[in-house]
């Protein structure tokens, strides 16, 4: 016969922590200036519902995303809105589970470069209005009485 503890022990529930896993996919897209945002959560099971994935630059929360039935979720976020300045961005997302036996996660960094904002050249504003000016010098030589034409 086993001790009283024992036989205690074995009756009480043992709730198992199932770990999970997260990985990001961040894409920067210079027109429209978009930070393009993807990440999949799952557990050796299978994939993670309904779940919240916050998505962090450095220690700076950005976003948070909500996981569809097949543990995805993504968006494309304005640069611009969220304030990003140009450089190398290192950006990683957390799950902090709320369920019991399904353990907290966070996924790899991934590096971004967010890239200035490239101004057209000036010869795409001098170009059109050379080529008007020698429109309307071709059209006004043209119609000049006696030019031969």
């Amino acid at each position: 016969a086993a001790p009283a503890e024992v036989k205690e022990a074995y009756r009480k529930a043992v709730l198992r922590t199932l770990s999970t896993q997260l990985r990001l996919t961040a894409r920067y897209e210079a027109k429209p200036r978009n930070l393009q945002l993807w990440v999949h959560l799952r557990t050796q099971r299978g994939p993670i519902a309904q779940r919240a994935v916050g998505i962090f630059d450095g220690e700076r929360h950005l976003t948070t995303l909500i996981t569809d039935a097949q543990g995805d979720a993504s968006r494309a976020l304005s640069v611009d809105g969220l304030a990003l300045q140009e450089g190398e961005h290192s950006l990683r997302a957390r799950f902090a589970s709320d369920l019991p036996g399904l353990g907290a996660s966070e996924s790899e960094r991934v590096q971004v470069q967010i890239k200035p904002v490239s101004n057209p050249s000036g010869l795409w504003l001098i170009l059109p209005a050379i080529a008007s000016a020698l429109f309307v010098w071709w059209s006004a030589r043209r119609r000049r009485p006696g030019s031969g034409t």
